[in-house]
């Protein structure tokens, strides 16, 4: 059975569900700080706040199971831009949620973006793609027949990105560039460091969903698993 936690030059991403049976979802609101208790009460919708409890909730139970300490013992800082990371602790993480699934990113060094979308046909997606994919991608991606897939392997990929860097979409996802087959970032802002200095991971999590995962300073073997309730609490 796989630790929860990586090993040393070890990335583990993590795929769980945020469909929880409500003893369940009790146990992840229970554990939340007030700070994030109160980010959550101003979703408006009830399905967004039950998703938000269940991904905040089973991020702090994943972190404490390996750590060995209490959920409620984890305290989080932000960065300038809102990119979340443990006070007090190396250990790196990143999440991503669509619908009911979950990523969770782990990893001891490095700078961690994941991501995580539904593969599906969107109105105006040709509209959306020229708009945010850099030229030479928006062209690649035409000449390969604008296929959904591509398109999610792509945008995941750019939003991992962002992420990863940590002013998220104010960055522009048209500032950086990749290659799909294999994934590899082949341009980036000077700011963002070497481009020879990133790494890049495009899977899918389970049918019908593309995750990417961009790390930059760290990496290493990536591994990922699906997590049951019954591991966490």
């Amino acid at each position: 059975m796989l630790s929860l936690l990586p090993l040393d030059n070890e990335i583990r991403v993590w795929h769980l569900s945020l469909d929880l049976p409500p003893n369940l979802l009790a146990r992840c609101e229970a554990v939340l700080a007030e700070d994030e208790r109160c980010r959550i009460s101003r979703l408006q919708r009830p399905g967004h706040r039950r998703r938000a409890v269940a991904a905040r909730g089973q991020l702090r139970w994943l972190l404490a199971r390996g750590l060995g300490v209490t959920p409620q013992a984890l305290v989080f800082g932000r960065e300038p831009h809102g990119k979340p990371y443990l006070l007090d602790h190396p250990l790196r993480f990143n999440l991503s949620h669509s619908k009911d699934c979950l990523l969770v990113a782990l990893a001891w060094d490095g700078r961690l973006g994941v991501d995580v979308e539904s593969v599906r046909a969107l109105p105006r997606m040709a509209v959306l793609a020229q708009r945010c994919f850099a030229s030479q991608e928006y062209q690649v991606w035409q000449a390969a027949g604008a296929r959904a897939d591509d398109f999610f392997r792509l945008w995941t990929l750019k939003e991992a990105f962002v992420k990863a860097d940590g002013r998220g979409l104010a960055l522009g996802l048209d500032r950086c560039r990749f290659d799909l087959h294999p994934p590899r970032l082949v341009a980036a802002p000077p700011e963002c460091g070497r481009v020879a200095a990133w790494q890049a991971h495009a899977w899918s999590p389970a049918p019908g969903w593309q995750a990417a995962l961009c790390v930059r300073g760290g990496g290493g073997r990536l591994v990922t698993g699906t997590l049951a309730p019954g591991r966490l609490f």
